[in-house]
């Protein structure tokens, strides 16, 4: 963390590591860093202590092309091209984890490039 004091302003820096991903966006509040990363996570982090918390998470690479509601457990499971499954617990409103679909690394030569939808007047990569 920087301090710096110059011609009245106030500066303060502080770095965060969020490992895989660049903040998009930042937003602070009450003691609270709000960071919205490219990869579609947001998280909140108590300038404090540096405690991070996920509160969203998101499929960034591809299409999302799975969805499960499990309503005895109040959760919804994604799945996409990126090779991630997510849970989501709708009532509390929170992301709760996310996983691996398969461990298995793919030859390069099928490693789908991020694209439009199907939907989309776009065409896909081939």
């Amino acid at each position: 963390m920087i301090h710096a004091a110059a011609g009245g302003n106030y500066t303060l820096e502080k770095v965060i590591d969020f490992e895989t991903s660049y903040p998009r966006s930042i937003d602070y509040f009450n003691g609270k860093i709000l960071a919205g990363l490219r990869s579609g996570s947001i998280f909140e982090v108590d300038e404090a202590t540096e405690e991070r918390r996920q509160l969203l998470a998101s499929h960034h690479e591809g299409e999302a092309w799975g969805l499960e509601v499990i309503p005895e457990d109040n959760c919804l499971m994604t799945v996409g091209d990126d090779n991630k499954i997510l849970i989501f617990d709708y009532e509390q409103k929170r992301f709760v984890k996310k996983g691996t679909l398969s461990e298995k690394t793919p030859k390069p030569e099928k490693v789908k490039k991020v694209t439009a939808s199907t939907l989309s007047v776009y065409p896909p990569n081939q």
